[in-house]
């Protein structure tokens, strides 16, 4: 199941972090979401009790979760200094700041 299958925000979606998906066990909390206000982005609570969840993930969600953080931490590597660690799962696997960028 994927955040859109289970009707998550688009905020929730983006504001994933990894310590809060739990692959071993399939699952991924919802306890926060990325906020954004004109051209700033903040990390807030679910705007209701009912966003703040647990989310049961299928198998085949789980393996892509899994490559897909096999490919942020390959990338993480290969830009050393330059990798921008948001600790979240939905960062851009070129999670680079582009003025660093080579």
């Amino acid at each position: 199941m994927t955040e859109r299958d289970a009707a998550c925000a688009r905020g929730g979606a983006c504001g994933q972090r990894w310590t809060d998906t739990h692959l071993d066990a399939g699952l991924r909390t919802v306890a926060r979401q990325l906020v954004v206000n004109g051209w700033e982005v903040y990390e807030d609570d679910p705007k209701t009790d009912a966003g703040a969840r647990t989310i049961a993930l299928d198998s085949d969600t789980v393996q892509a979760l899994k490559r897909h953080r096999a490919q942020q931490d390959k990338d993480r590597e290969k830009w050393g200094s330059v990798w921008v660690e948001t600790g979240r799962s939905s960062a851009p696997t070129w999670g680079i700041n582009p003025s660093s960028a080579p």
